[in-house]
């Protein structure tokens, strides 16, 4: 009976410690905080995918900012920039909760064929998560310098750019500088190349429809083969440009004093009303045979000698 009485005298203690422990300060705090515990790790969460995103950024800037031969991992940071997967969430407001944004701006980047830009909004009842983890949106590559450089005299200096097959497709490129840049095969499907620079560049095999080329510079730039189908050539230069085999039927505001500049071929299609310009003299390899200036012979030029 006494070792009854003592067990229960020790339970009676233990519960009550357990009892205090229960109603002291610190646990009262965690039991408050414990249904906001999964709230505060989503946003732990995200702001780690944001600092995260950032610093993938700012890699992806230096690559493409430093200047190297050849691709020297260009591509993947010019296509990791251009990604564009957002997720869109509900927002809170639309059911009278006090939380989120009462609108959502989207900088809708050089709309029009005249390079200006506007800003528009979507639905208040989303929220676009733009820079979290594999969501982003697009980032502009407004102005990004990829160009060859020439010397004083004219002579091209280092290597070309090569972005060979890279799929910039949608991409914002207004004011780019691909001089001389090697392009073969790429995809521009949809690109903003507003007043861009591509003289000299190779795009043969590229598919530019639905391209906006508005003052773009594409002289002397091989064209060969080039799906041009929707593509906007309003003050376009292409003078000298190597348009063989290139679909221009459904190009817009392509006129015949560009064409006249151009070189074409038998394979070249053209939009109803244009005519072919005076075939240019090629290479046996297929390249086209320029003169001092860099615009390519006419086959009467070396018929007259």
């Amino acid at each position: 009976m006494a070792d009854r009485l003592a067990e229960s005298s020790a339970y009676d203690e233990g519960g009550g410690v357990i009892d205090a422990l229960s109603q002291s300060f610190p646990t009262r705090v965690l039991r408050l905080l414990t249904p906001y515990a999964f709230i505060i790790a989503i946003v732990t969460f995200l702001l780690d995918l944001d600092y995260k995103s950032s610093d993938r950024d700012a890699q992806a800037w230096q690559v493409i900012t430093t200047q190297a031969p050849g691709n020297s991992g260009k591509i993947d940071a010019l296509e990791y920039l251009n990604t564009d997967h957002p997720l869109a969430i509900p927002n809170p407001r639309h059911w009278g909760i006090p939380l989120g944004p009462s609108t959502t701006p989207v900088e809708a980047w050089l709309r029009g064929d005249d390079g200006t830009s506007a800003k528009s909004e979507i639905p208040t009842e989303w929220i676009l998560l733009r820079r979290y983890g594999p969501f982003k949106t697009r980032t502009p590559l407004v102005g990004i310098d990829l160009g060859q450089k020439r010397d004083a005299n004219g002579t091209w200096l280092g290597a070309p750019t090569y972005l060979e097959g890279v799929d910039l497709s949608g991409a914002i490129l207004a004011r780019a500088d691909f001089t001389a840049a090697d392009l073969a095969n790429a995809n521009l499907e949809g690109a903003r190349l507003y007043r861009a620079k591509l003289p000299n560049a190779n795009l043969e095999g590229a598919d530019l429809t639905n391209a906006r080329l508005t003052r773009a510079d594409l002289s002397n730039t091989r064209l060969v083969g080039v799906n041009f189908a929707g593509a906007s050539f309003k003050d376009t230069d292409i003078t000298g440009a190597d348009l063989r085999g290139a679909q221009l039927a459904g190009a817009l505001n392509l006129v015949q004093a560009q064409i006249d500049l151009t070189c074409t071929d038998e394979r070249t299609t053209l939009p109803k009303g244009l005519t072919a310009p005076e075939s240019c003299e090629a290479t046996e390899r297929g390249y086209l045979i320029r003169g001092v200036n860099g615009l390519p012979n006419r086959a009467s030029m070396n018929k007259s000698k």
